[in-house]
C-alpha cells in the first residue's frame, strides 16, 4: 500500500529557507579560522626546510625550547627575619653558538640587582630523569661578575697570593653573598688556602649553601658576626692576611662602617706586608666620581699603594704596603702578571 508524502507547511519550509544561508554564514569563517589556527600551531612543520625537523619534539627538546622560551625561572624566595631583607633566587636561561646556558642569580628583594651570580652545569644530554633545574650544580671554576674577577684576578697579578704554595695562605672575605669567590678560589688546587668568611646575616649564608652550594671545612670557616668588629678584633690579636676580599654592602659599597678612619687603619693592620687589599666599590650614580675619590683618598692614608680600577658602574679598590705598585706606575709588569692570570683562570683581561 503506497504511503502519501507530506507536504511540508509552508511555516516549516520558510523556517528552513531562512536557516540555510545564515548556517553558510557561519560555517565559512569558522572553517578559516580552523585552518589558520592549525597551519600556525603546526608551523615549524610547514616551514621547515630539514626533513628531520618534521618530526614532533622529543621530551628533551621540548624542555630546553621551554626553558629558552621562558627565560627566567624562579625558584625560592628566602628573607632574613634579622634585616628583613629578601633574596629571590631564579634561574636565567639562554642559548649561545647552540647551546644551552644557565645562571643561577641571587637578586636583591625585587629589584633588578643580582645580589650574586654562578653558573650551573647543563646536563650534556637532557634527560626526563635530569630536568630538574634545582638538582644542577654549580659550576665553581667560572666567575660571571666583571668585579668579582677583577678583585681575584688583580690579588694575583698583584702577587697578594701564589697559585702554588707549600705554606698555607690566609684569606679573610667581609660580606658572603652567594659564596661564588668563596667557591672559586675553593678550586684552585696547589693554592693552600685558608678562607675565613665573615657574614652578618644568617640567612645569606642559608642561601648560599642551600643554592650555591657553599661548603664549609678545614679550609673554610664562616662567621656569623660584624665584619667591621672582627677586623678590629683580629688587628689586636695580630693576625695577618695575604689577601683581605670586602664586599660587603647591599646597593652601595663598601658598607658606611669600613669608611670609618679607625675600621680603615685595623684593615691596614691586618693586611699582610706584600698582601693585598680589593674592595667592591658601587657608588651612588649621580655621585660616582666624588664619592670614589674620598673612598680612594681615605684608603690612601694607611696603605703605600691604592688605585681604582673601573668596570662599568663598579670599580674595584685595590691597596697594598707595597710602595708605587699600581697599574699605572707598573703598566708592563702588570700586563704580564694579567696574562698569568688568564692563562690560570681564563678571565680573558689581556684579550
Amino acid at each position: 500500500m503506497a504511503s502519501k508524502i507530506k507536504k511540508p507547511k509552508p511555516s516549516q519550509s520558510n523556517s528552513m529557507k531562512s536557516k540555510s544561508p545564515m548556517l553558510k554564514f557561519l560555517w565559512g569563517p569558522a572553517i578559516a579560522v580552523f585552518i589558520i589556527a592549525y597551519l600556525f600551531f603546526h608551523r615549524d612543520y610547514f616551514l621547515s626546510s630539514n626533513p628531520n625537523d618534521l618530526s614532533t619534539y622529543s621530551p628533551a627538546d621540548a624542555f630546553k625550547k621551554f626553558l629558552i622560551e621562558k627565560r627566567i625561572h624562579f625558584q625560592e624566595k628566602m628573607c632574613s627575619p634579622q634585616t628583613n631583607e629578601c633574596f629571590k633566587i631564579q634561574d636565567v636561561v639562554f642559548e649561545r653558538e647552540g647551546k644551552l646556558g644557565v645562571d643561577r642569580n641571587m637578586m636583591i628583594g625585587d629589584t633588578l640587582y643580582s645580589f650574586s651570580a654562578a653558573a650551573l652545569i647543563v646536563p650534556q644530554d637532557l634527560t626526563e630523569e635530569n630536568m630538574d633545574m634545582k638538582k644542577w650544580k654549580i659550576n665553581k671554576r667560572i666567575l660571571i661578575s666583571g668585579y668579582g674577577k677583577v678583585m681575584v684576578g688583580f690579588v694575583f697579578a698583584m702577587e697578594g697570593l701564589k697559585y702554588i704554595s707549600s705554606d698555607p695562605q690566609n684569606v679573610l672575605m667581609i660580606g658572603l653573598g652567594g659564596g661564588v669567590m668563596t667557591n672559586f678560589l675553593s678550586t684552585i688546587p696547589n693554592a693552600m688556602l685558608n678562607i675565613t668568611t665573615v657574614e652578618l646575616d644568617p640567612t645569606v649564608r642559608d642561601v648560599a649553601v642551600k643554592w650555591f652550594e657553599l661548603v664549609e671545612d678545614d679550609e673554610h670557616t664562616v662567621i656569623i658576626g660584624d665584619g667591621a668588629k672582627f677586623i678590629t678584633d683580629e688587628a689586636k690579636k695580630g693576625s695577618k692576611y695575604k689577601a683581605i676580599f670586602l664586599d660587603a654592602c647591599y646597593t652601595v659599597c663598601p658598607a658606611k662602617v669600613f669608611l670609618d678612619s679607625n675600621v680603615v687603619a685595623d684593615t691596614a693592620r691586618i693586611l699582610d706586608d706584600n698582601g693585598v687589599l680589593a674592595i667592591n666599590v658601587l657608588t651612588e650614580m649621580d655621585k660616582r666620581q666624588e664619592q670614589s675619590d674620598n673612598i680612594l683618598k681615605l684608603y690612601k692614608t694607611q696603605f703605600k699603594s691604592c688605585f681604582l680600577f673601573y668596570i662599568r658602574a663598579q670599580q674595584v679598590l685595590l691597596c697594598s704596603h707595597r710602595p708605587g705598585w699600581t697599574l699605572e706606575e707598573h703598566p708592563d709588569n702588570f700586563m704580564e702578571k694579567l696574562k698569568e692570570v688568564d692563562q690560570n683562570f681564563d678571565f680573558n683581561f689581556t684579550g
